[in-house]
């Protein structure tokens, strides 16, 4: 493989052979039926992804200097935009859209997008559709793995995003997939992990015996996350740590905080939830 990999390096060559791409057609619904339903993946050789590695890195260093800013483009992939109910809102957002694909030579796919209503009347719903000419799409749909609904988030809702990683996850240890396989998996897991402060305060919990829910981090007080609602020095003014769970403050069937030693810790035990813990249940999910 190496020789193989000097040989083009030194003499410019390649074989066909080796510049060829078996591309592959992957469902991305249970029964497809039509192209749209089918992700399309290009297998590759391996000397030529290493090639075309190596190449990269080496003009990497140069690309600032052969390219002003104004000619670097994103493609826009699964983008939730979102307007004021009106023609003339609507206008702006297609202004922007055209502008986009007039710049970078990516339009938006019409097959592929949808548009969205709530509480506008059937007159206005059709000029907005005639405007766009995309299909309407209705709720749930699924962005970066969840569900996007029209009211909170739930246990339910996250239960195909669960269950996805925890079948990865035990096909990981059943069948023991590749090096590159497992490297996919974790860079996926850990985007997955980067959206838990979008998604932990949107998953309400009930107190039981608190042993479960963190004190600090978890949805379960009325005025939401303590940590993102108050101070850090709330923190060490309670005497807890950052670990603690809410059963620290639970004494039997009933709240007992730590004195209070700050205003935030006071305007905490006054405002708690409506209910009284129960020892001997456990902590559930709303």
């Amino acid at each position: 493989m190496i020789n193989a990999i000097q040989e083009f390096f030194t003499f410019g060559h390649l074989l066909k052979k080796l510049n060829a791409t078996i591309l592959a057609l992957v469902p991305k619904v249970l029964n497809p039926s039509k192209m749209k339903d089918f992700r399309s993946i290009s297998c590759c050789n391996t000397l030529y992804k290493i090639i075309s590695k190596i190449i990269a890195n080496r003009i990497k260093p140069y690309l600032a200097d052969i390219i002003s800013p104004s000619q670097s483009v994103f493609v826009a992939v699964d983008l939730i935009m979102l307007c004021h109910g009106s023609p003339s809102s609507a206008l702006v957002l297609e202004a922007a859209l055209d502008e986009f694909s007039l710049l970078s030579g990516f339009p938006a796919n019409q097959a592929k997008s949808n548009i969205f209503t709530s509480g506008l009347s059937s007159t206005t719903n059709q000029q907005l559709i005639n405007l766009f000419g995309y299909t309407v799409g209705s709720l749930p749909i699924r962005y970066l793995g969840i569900s996007v609904i029209s009211t909170k988030l739930c246990l339910r809702d996250c239960s195909p995003l669960v269950e996805k990683v925890s079948g990865r996850l035990t096909s990981w240890l059943n069948r023991g997939i590749s090096y590159a396989g497992r490297l996919q998996l974790i860079i996926s897991v850990l985007k997955l992990l980067n959206l838990r402060p979008i998604a932990r305060p949107l998953i309400q919990h009930f107190i039981g015996n608190g042993s479960s829910t963190s004190l600090w981090f978890d949805n379960w007080h009325p005025d939401g996350t303590l940590l993102s609602k108050w101070s850090p020095r709330m923190v060490y003014d309670s005497g807890l740590p950052l670990n603690a769970t809410v059963n620290a403050i639970v004494l039997g069937d009933s709240w007992s905080w730590p004195a209070a030693m700050s205003i935030d810790l006071v305007k905490i035990r006054s405002w708690m939830p409506s209910y009284n813990p129960n020892s001997n249940i456990e902590d559930s999910i709303l």
